[in-house]
């Protein structure tokens, strides 16, 4: 009998706790836009390229002509701050998409 009374009082604690999470309110995320740069246009990617521990944003421009023309850029926002850093301009590049990934594997995104 008191096997019993035990269980059901630790169902009723678990039910209990669990309704207790789910029935919280949550904070909404507090999300403020900034404009970076009104002719930043492009494929962007984000992740630390400064290794300072917070994300960066880097964006990448097609040349013109699906690459044909070299007047494609690379460029790299720094946070905090957004320092513009111009890693290429006038470039032939194409491609769809832009990926911060450490290549060659020695502990620092490429």
């Amino acid at each position: 009998m008191k096997t019993a009374f035990l269980s059901i009082l630790s169902i009723l604690l678990i039910i209990l706790f669990l309704y207790s999470c789910i029935s919280q309110t949550r904070r909404p995320l507090a999300f403020v836009p900034e404009i970076i740069d009104n002719n930043a246009r492009g494929r962007t990617a984000i992740g630390d390229i400064d290794m300072d521990d917070y994300p960066d944003i880097v964006v990448h421009t097609w040349g013109a002509e699906r690459g044909k023309i070299s007047d494609g850029k690379l460029t790299v926002f720094l946070y905090p701050g957004w320092e513009k850093i111009v890693v290429r301009n006038n470039a032939d590049f194409f491609g769809d998409d832009v990926i911060i990934y450490d290549l060659d594997h020695d502990g620092f995104n490429d």
